[in-house]
């Protein structure tokens, strides 16, 4: 039973890997009620079973994209593409299940300054092809840079403009012969504008593509990186009176994965290219034989 605090609009976030030992936080000025896992552990697991999370000791938000409803009554497949934060903390074990579910190519959307600080630890493995593709708005840089107020809304939107990086990524993704796992940091803004594209091309439904962005801020607070920040979900400051309000704001800005975010660049195809992901991906130079590969293998 909740109690009284956590009865006023609360928004609720469950994980699917949920065991009853884990632990319920609520962030009471958002409302949002996060179910945090214990610490991941090493273990055997098996590479031919199919996740909807990847149980990795290292990465807390590696995501299969298989399993959506497509178009044509179809179901995009497991294995072809995966979504990720940050790979420098894999274990041994990790990059051996990360190889043994598949993986052949891994895309690195982070800066050159945020990939050189923390390199992947499975970017130099002689079975991987490593690519790495900064996938940046300069004007979300920008704003980062100087302070100002960020709408994140907009600044996917700014991604989505990206096309000429758009049309790299795909056609990365079109090549791989096995699955495709690509990341940016926390696995949320980078990689889930490239998830929302792939998942749209696919024809899955629009509750279904913001579903699967929104569980990011879940995944994420189960990140021992995360957790120690005051406006992280999971934190056990995140209702402290001594916070900064505008630091808290903004900071919340980056760290959850609010539905309303997601919503703006899914807008955008919907009422500048008709919502239709393939004439935007067309649009950004890509071809018609490039998307028509990448949709027999995800669906």
């Amino acid at each position: 039973a909740l109690s009284p605090v956590h009865k006023h609009r609360a928004f609720y976030i469950l994980s699917p890997n949920m065991y009853p030992q884990h632990i319920m936080t609520c962030h009471k000025k958002s409302g949002i009620i996060v179910i945090m896992e214990p610490p991941n552990k090493e273990k055997n697991m098996d590479g031919t079973l199919n996740y909807i999370r990847l149980p990795l000791a290292g990465a807390y938000n590696v995501r299969d994209l298989g399993g959506y409803a497509a178009q044509g009554n179809k179901v995009t497949r497991w294995h072809v593409f995966l979504r990720a934060d940050a790979l420098s903390s894999l274990t041994e074990n990790d990059v051996s299940f990360l190889l043994s579910y598949g993986v052949t190519d891994v895309i690195d959307l982070r800066s050159s300054g945020e990939a050189g600080a923390r390199p992947d630890a499975i970017s130099g493995h002689p079975s991987i092809s490593y690519h790495h593709v900064p996938f940046r708005s300069r004007t979300v840089v920008t704003d980062i840079s100087s302070g100002t107020s960020l709408d994140m809304g907009n600044g996917y939107v700014a991604l989505l403009k990206e096309r000429e990086t758009v049309c790299t990524l795909f056609s990365i993704l079109a090549s791989a012969p096995g699955c495709a796992l690509f990341h940016c940091t926390a696995g949320k803004d980078r990689t889930g504008i490239l998830a929302m594209l792939l998942l749209g091309l696919a024809g899955v439904a629009r509750q279904d593509i913001i579903a699967n962005y929104i569980s990011t801020s879940v995944y994420n607070s189960a990140n021992p990186e995360y957790s120690h920040l005051p406006w992280s979900p999971g934190s056990a400051f995140s209702d402290s009176s001594y916070i900064d309000p505008l630091l808290e704001a903004y900071a919340m800005r980056l760290m959850y994965s609010l539905p309303e975010y997601i919503n703006q660049p899914i807008k955008y195809i919907e009422e500048t290219y008709g919502g239709s992901y393939s004439r935007y991906l067309l649009s950004c130079g890509i071809e018609r034989a490039t998307l028509g590969r990448i949709l027999e293998k995800f669906i």
